[in-house]
């Protein structure tokens, strides 16, 4: 196999995940370092990547979690852009959906040049932060004006 062949196999992909609370903030690394080493075995490049941060959930999800279903309100939300060749990513969505701890997940194909994140969130309460709005000034008409304005731009 050639370079140019071994290149043009490798895409760009992103996996975003929501991990279950239940997990802890002190354990939120070690569920990563599962992603990251599963990402390793594939022998997949991460270009760009957001440390997981708890976040109110739009809609409760629900999982069964040690034969118990169990539903969640908030969650730890992260993801990590890497590169790899496609044939690799099926077995990390294998991989990725035995976590236990993974509530939801989504494996995209991206762009490498669209790395930057930001969010419109307020991380604090999870609202769309908005700044406050200043009334407009209404300006009086005169209609007579508008009019003539208007003869004169038609032909």
């Amino acid at each position: 196999m050639t370079e140019t062949t071994a290149k043009e196999d490798v895409k760009v992909y992103e996996i975003s995940f929501h991990i279950a609370p239940i997990v802890g903030e002190d354990n939120i690394a070690r569920e990563v370092g599962e992603i990251k080493g599963l990402l390793e075995k594939i022998k997949a490049t991460i270009i760009s990547e957001d440390f997981p941060r708890l976040r109110v959930l739009a809609y409760p999800l629900s999982k069964m979690i040690d034969g118990t279903k169990k539903t969640f309100k908030e969650a730890y939300f992260g993801w990590i852009k890497f590169e790899s060749e496609g044939v690799s990513v099926a077995s990390l969505n294998k991989e990725v959906e035995k976590m236990s701890n993974i509530l939801r997940y989504l494996l995209i194909k991206t762009d490498k040049e669209n790395t930057m994140y930001v969010s419109k969130f307020n991380q604090k309460h999870d609202t769309v932060s908005r700044s406050p709005r200043t009334p407009e000034v209404k300006q009086v008409v005169n209609e007579v004006e508008v009019d003539k304005a208007i003869d004169e731009l038609v032909v």
